[in-house]
């Protein structure tokens, strides 16, 4: 009875902090920064409760992971860490299959409800509908009354990521197809590009994974330590070398833009209140105007902290090196270690979930 009441108060916790996460997002769901606040300090309260609930957990070492992740919050008056781990913790050694199955469902009507709306007003008052455009190529990005184009094709992936990760012990040919309209979708209304080529990466790895070398296995399988390390050491790198800052045009200069805000800022052991759209004179011979961080591993390294990088990438390896390389789970940690480095939102476990994989249970019955 107390174990059911218990996972009541983490699935609350769960949809708490995730319905929070995408109205923040929202054009027509969006409410008072406030409202948000207290929503996500009760969804947090509610995640630590259920976790310390738990029997036979190791009660010190989690209160010392989570001081940590506040420290970091403390530091640098951004919550995105320590919610992180509060995550990350509570929901340690729990069915990650059921919980992804009850993310899916939340983000899926989530987005049913932006589109059904979106299409309504293209239809009776396009007047009222804001778009992105790409400067350079005169492009028009639908944002679906989201934020931004960006947050539609990220969370599009992720909830494509899901419906693939749900099905993939009895991928058929009509899980393929309807993947294949996922990608069509991002590429042709929110056009993300660089979201579109990492799903098809993800199926044709998903297809063929009986027959990968082992090599590439193994390469999903540590992909975020090795990601993770190829963006630090690219940010030191970047200014003397001409081969990085060419790899850089193709990236949508991710690593600019950790460098310039690693100059700006420096590199803290718990991270920094840095001023997003701060106005940088010193940098405008290359491009930039303004403080911008659009990857999760220089988020994590610049605003959060080198402590809570390395303490990411620890746990990461701590968990995966329990998972095999015959595990399907392994396709998923390369989209992750991928989205990470060309969006944000890896900072949410909720949303991107992949790397909650690492501390499923089954993992410990491999």
């Amino acid at each position: 009875m107390m174990e059911n009441k218990r996972k009541i108060i983490m699935y609350f916790g769960i949809s708490l902090l995730l319905i929070n996460f995408l109205c923040s997002y929202s054009q027509i769901l969006s409410y008072d920064g406030t409202i948000n606040t207290i929503i996500s300090i009760f969804g947090i309260l509610l995640l630590l409760i259920s976790s310390y609930l738990k029997k036979d957990e190791k009660k010190i070492q989690k209160t010392l992971l989570l001081l940590l992740a506040f420290a970091s919050y403390y530091v640098s008056k951004q919550s995105g860490f320590f919610q992180f781990m509060v995550i990350l913790i509570a929901l340690k050694n729990e069915n990650i299959n059921q919980i992804i199955k009850f993310i899916f469902k939340i983000t899926s009507a989530f987005l049913l409800i932006h589109i059904f709306i979106y299409i309504l007003m293209y239809i009776y008052n396009k007047s009222l509908l804001i778009f992105n455009v790409r400067d350079n190529e005169q492009i028009v990005r639908h944002m679906f009354l989201f934020s931004h184009a960006n947050f539609l094709g990220a969370l599009c992936s992720w909830n494509c990521l899901a419906y693939l990760y749900i099905n993939k012990n009895e991928l058929k040919l009509k899980h393929i197809f309807i993947a294949l309209l996922y990608i069509l979708f991002i590429f042709i209304f929110p056009n993300s590009r660089t979201a579109a080529t990492i799903l098809l990466i993800t199926i044709i790895i998903l297809v063929f994974k009986s027959r990968l070398p082992e090599l590439i296995k193994i390469i999903c399988k540590y992909s975020v330590l090795i990601f993770a390390t190829l963006s630090l050491i690219a940010i030191f790198l970047y200014p003397n070398s001409t081969i990085v800052q060419n790899i850089d045009e193709r990236l949508n200069a991710r690593i600019k833009l950790g460098y310039v805000a690693s100059e700006v800022y420096g590199i803290k052991p718990f991270g920094q209140n840095i001023s997003f759209g701060q106005e940088i004179d010193d940098y405008k011979e290359m491009g930039l105007s303004s403080i911008v961080i659009d990857s999760t591993y220089y988020k994590l390294l610049i605003s959060y902290g080198l402590i809570s990088f390395v303490l990411l990438l620890i746990i990461y390896f701590i968990g995966v090196k329990k998972i095999t390389l015959k595990n399907d789970k392994i396709c998923f940690l390369l989209p992750y270690a991928l989205f990470a480095f060309m969006e944000t939102t890896g900072i949410f476990p909720l949303l991107s979930f992949p790397i909650l994989l690492i501390d499923d249970k089954e993992n410990n019955n491999e």
